[in-house]
């Protein structure tokens, strides 16, 4: 199965290779692959010739990046939404599950996966007491939310501490 991971978060391509500052590193999406065969990230990614400076790896086997046009503020998001829908399209198209996080990418996303009728789940930071989330509400540990009758196998992703899950 193929899960895609919409996100919004900037990350930089440097040669054939993805890289991330702060978080969301290879071994981050890696754990993905205990129950996924392939893991699409959808999220901004910009250029630069050379690996900037306390960035590290992303990418590698069995998760790939589906880029979405890196911008910033709201005039660069409108000169790039026809980019940021059709990247949102593939993504739809190409997974058969779907964790979205939040922000204008994560719309997009739900956006698309709607019209087409696709299942998806809904991964929420923080406190989610009391959220709404797609069709019905799940919560899961204290961090994540998740719509597990859209898509089974995001069940063995989150099994500790489920509420409202028999």
């Amino acid at each position: 199965m193929t899960l895609v991971v919409a996100i919004e978060h900037h990350f930089v391509e440097s040669g054939d290779r993805v890289y991330t500052s702060l978080a969301f590193g290879y071994e981050y999406w890696k754990e993905y692959l205990e129950v996924f065969d392939e893991v699409y990230v959808l999220a901004r990614v910009g250029y630069s010739d050379v690996v900037p400076k306390d960035h590290f790896i992303a990418d590698g086997p069995g998760v790939k990046f589906i880029y979405v046009p890196d911008y910033l503020g709201i005039w660069q998001f409108l000169r790039h939404m026809p980019g940021l829908f059709a990247a949102a399209f593939r993504s739809a198209r190409l997974g058969t599950c779907f964790i979205l996080r939040s922000g204008n990418i994560c719309t997009a996303l739900w956006l698309c996966l709607k019209l087409l009728g696709k299942p998806y789940s809904r991964e929420v930071q923080g406190h989610i007491d009391g959220t709404q989330l797609g069709d019905s509400e799940v919560a899961f540990n204290t961090l994540v939310a998740v719509d597990v009758e859209q898509c089974d196998p995001l069940a063995f992703l989150y099994p500790h501490g489920s509420q409202g899950i028999e």
